[in-house]
Order: structure tokens, then C-alpha cells, then sequence
């Protein structure tokens, strides 16, 4: 009779082997749900960002297109010329006051 029930004593499970167990996976489940959380929220995040940036880089080709036509504007001699008479007054200059300046002979001294 001794045998038996030193059998049946021992055969009861341990209440603190279950608890701690069942707090090991809690813990376990807690951390996993807070990482799945944490990834999620940053892939959002970087979602939003990708969208900002998209809508910026919509922007900046426009203002190149933009820049590029005005810089085609500039370089067109004709529309230069016409605003320098146009806008500011200028004009061809007159033949007879124009001087060719040779580099090639020194200037001669006058006495």
C-alpha cells in the first residue's frame, strides 16, 4: 500500500510547471503580435513616404520640362534679338562706326 500511493502522489502534474509554461507562451505570443504590429506599421509608413516621394519627383519633372523649354527660349538668337530691340531699346549699329581691330599687327606709334 505504501508503493501505491507514493504512486499516486507522484503522478499528479505540478501546478507550477503549467503555469510557467503557460506564461512562457504568453510571453512568446506577445512578443510575436508586437513584432508583426511594429513591421506593419512601418511598412505604412514607408508606403506613405514612397507616395510623397512620387508625387515630388510628378513635381520636379514638370518644373524640369518647364526650365528646359525656357532655357530653349534663351539660346533662340532671333527672340533675343528682337526682345534687345523690343524691350530695351537697342539697335544694328550703324556701319560706319564700326571698327575691325586686327590682333595680328602692333599699333603704330603717332609722332
Amino acid at each position: 500500500m505504501g508503493g501505491r500511493l507514493f504512486k499516486l502522489v507522484r503522478s499528479r502534474p505540478r501546478r507550477g510547471g503549467v503555469v510557467a509554461h503557460m506564461l512562457f507562451l504568453s510571453v512568446a505570443l506577445a512578443l510575436v503580435m508586437m513584432i508583426w504590429t511594429w513591421s506593419n506599421i512601418r511598412t505604412v509608413r514607408i508606403g506613405y513616404e514612397v507616395a510623397k516621394l512620387e508625387r515630388e519627383i510628378g513635381q520636379l519633372r514638370k518644373e524640369n520640362t518647364r526650365l528646359l523649354l525656357e532655357r530653349d527660349k534663351a539660346r533662340d538668337f532671333d527672340r533675343i534679338a528682337r526682345r534687345a530691340v523690343t524691350e530695351l531699346g537697342m539697335g544694328y549699329p550703324n556701319p560706319e562706326r564700326v571698327f575691325v581691330v586686327s590682333a595680328s599687327a602692333p599699333p603704330e606709334a603717332t609722332p
